[in-house]
C-alpha cells in the first residue's frame, strides 16, 4: 500500500513508511498485530515488490515451529538498531490521544483517573479494599473498546496466543567477542535484558547535550513485547517492577521465585486480588480479564502488589493551579530522583538505589527508570517502553563501558520529553514503597 504522493511502501495502520518493503512488513507484524491478526488463521499485510499482499500465518500450535535459536547474532548491530528505533517512532505517532466527555474535565479511560482508586493530584496512601458485592458496584459502568481496547468484549483469547504467552520466550545461547578479543558464551532471553540502566547511564555520560541525569537501581530488567503478542504493555511493566524486586531481594520478592510470572499468571494474580477486595471494581468495569486481551492499568497493578502485601503508592497527576499536567509530572519525577541524592553531589550522571516507577497515560504504559536535564533546561523522562526492543549494541554488549559515535541515537528511544508528554492531560504513577504501612478502608 502506498500513501498518496509517496513512492515508498507504507504501513496501512500508521504513517510509517520505508524504502524496504520487507521492513515495513516487519513493522506491521510487531507494532500492529491486533489489526492484522483477527482469527486463529491469521492474515498479515506483507510487501512483495513494493505492493502489499496477504500472507497466511498458521497457528503457532499447528505449525509446530519453535522460536529459532542461533549461535550467532544474525543482524548487524547498526541494522537492528535502525529497525527497532523506526518501529518505535512509528508506533509513538499512532498512539491514541486523550478523550474527554462532554463536560470536558474527566478522561474517559480505563487507565487514567479511575475515581474508585485515584484522585487527581492526590497520593493514594490507603489500600482501596472494598467488598466485592453487587450492591457496592451497582452504579459502576461496564467499560468498552475506548478504554479496554479492541478486545473489550472478548471472552477468550485465541488458543495460539494463549499457548505462546504460557510458553514465553525461550532462552538461547550466543557467542560474543569481548573487548579483550576473547570468545564469550552468553545466555539471553529475547525480550528480557539486564544491565540496561548501567549502559544508559554510560551513554548519558557520553552525550554532550546532557547536563545531569539520574537513574533508578540497575537491578531492573528491560522487558519488551514478543512478536505478535499484541497490547499487553501493562503486564510487561508489572514484570519490570517484579524483576527489580527479584534482583534486589526487596520486601515481597519471595512471592516471585524463579522465572518472572507470565502474563497469564499475572492475570490470575489480579483476579485473585479482586477476590480479596483490592480495587475489586475493576472486575465490574472489565467483566474480568482472565484469558483475554483486555487492557489493564495502574489500578490492576496496584491491586496485584497490595494483595501480596507489597507496599506501593499511586498518584494521579493532572493540570493543577494552571500548571500543565506534563510539567507537574516532570516536577514530581525530578523530586523523586533528587530525593535520593545528597545535596552536595554534583556528578553529571547519578545512579541511585531507587525502584523504577510504573507510568501510565491514556492508551499506553511504561516504566520510568530515570530523569535527565539537557541543554537549555529541557527535561526528559527516561523510560523502558515495552513496545521498544533493546538495541543490539546494548543487548549484545559484554561491557557497559562501550563507546558509540552517536549516543543520542540510542538514547532517543528511551527519552520522553515535553513534546511527547504534552499530548496528554492526565497521568498516573505507581511507586514501590518497601516500608509501606497498609491501612484498609
Amino acid at each position: 500500500m502506498y500513501r498518496h504522493g509517496s513512492t515508498d511502501p507504507t504501513c496501512p495502520f500508521c504513517p510509517f513508511s520505508d524504502l524496504d518493503g520487507n521492513f515495513v512488513a516487519e513493522h506491521v507484524q510487531y507494532c500492529h498485530p491486533e489489526n492484522g491478526l483477527q482469527t486463529e488463521q491469521q492474515e498479515i499485510p506483507r510487501v512483495n515488490n513494493g505492493v502489499f499482499s496477504k500472507l497466511q500465518i498458521p497457528d503457532a500450535h499447528e505449525s509446530g515451529d519453535e522460536t529459532p535459536t542461533s549461535e550467532h547474532a544474525s543482524l548487524s548491530h547498526s541494522l537492528e538498531e535502525e529497525m527497532v528505533l523506526e518501529e518505535y517512532f512509528a508506533f509513538e505517532h499512532s498512539l491514541p490521544r486523550v478523550q474527554k466527555d462532554r463536560a470536558g474535565d474527566r478522561v474517559q479511560s480505563h487507565y487514567v483517573s479511575r475515581q474508585t482508586t485515584l484522585r487527581n493530584g492526590d497520593r493514594n496512601d490507603r489500600c482501596q479494599r472494598t467488598p466485592s458485592t453487587q450492591a457496592s458496584h451497582e452504579n459502576i459502568k461496564r467499560l468498552g473498546r475506548s478504554e479496554l481496547g479492541p478486545y473489550a468484549h472478548e471472552k477468550k483469547m485465541p488458543l495460539w496466543l494463549s499457548k505462546m504467552l504460557e510458553k514465553g520466550n525461550t532462552a538461547s545461547k550466543i557467542n560474543l567477542i569481548t573487548p579483550e578479543g576473547k570468545l564469550s558464551r552468553r545466555l539471553i532471553v529475547e525480550n528480557q535484558t539486564p544491565n540496561v540502566v548501567s549502559a544508559l547511564a554510560h551513554l548519558c555520560g557520553q552525550d554532550k547535550s546532557v547536563q545531569r541525569a539520574f537513574f533508578c537501581s540497575t537491578h531492573v530488567h528491560q522487558i519488551s513485547k514478543m512478536r505478535r503478542e499484541g497490547s499487553f504493555c501493562g503486564y510487561r511493566n508489572i514484570q519490570m517492577l517484579i524483576s527489580y524486586l527479584q534482583e534486589c531481594r526487596g520486601p515481597g520478592h519471595d512471592h516471585f521465585p524463579g522465572a518472572l510470572p507470565t502474563i497469564l499468571q499475572l492475570q490470575d494474580m489480579i483476579e485473585h486480588a479482586w477476590d480479596m477486595g483490592f480495587n475489586s471494581v475493576g472486575r465490574t468495569e472489565t467483566g474480568g480479564i482472565k484469558g483475554t486481551r483486555k487492557y489493564i492499568g495502574t489500578s490492576e497493578a496496584q491491586a496485584l502488589f497490595l494483595s501480596l502485601g507489597i507496599g506501593c503508592e499511586a498518584s494521579s497527576i493532572g493540570k493543577t493551579n494552571g500548571i500543565p499536567a506534563h510539567s507537574a509530572l516532570l516536577s514530581q519525577v525530578a523530586a523523586y530522583f533528587r530525593s535520593a541524592c545528597p545535596l552536595d553531589k554534583n556528578e553529571k550522571v547519578v545512579l541511585t538505589n531507587l525502584p523504577p516507577v510504573y507510568f501510565q497515560h491514556h492508551g499506553h504504559s511504561m516504566t520510568i527508570i530515570g530523569f535527565e536535564i539537557r541543554d537549555k533546561g529541557h527535561a526528559n523522562l527516561l523510560v523502558f517502553d515495552p513496545t521498544y526492543k533493546t538495541p543490539a549494541t546494548i543487548k549484545h554488549s559484554t561491557a557497559t563501558t562501550f563507546k558509540t559515535p552517536d549516543p543520542a541515537r540510542i538514547l532517543k528511544g528511551y527519552r520522553r520529553g515535553g513534546e511527547y508528554l504534552q499530548k496528554y492531560q492526565n497521568f498516573e504513577i505507581l511507586k514501590y514503597v518497601p516500608n509501606f504501612s497498609m491501612r484498609l478502608v
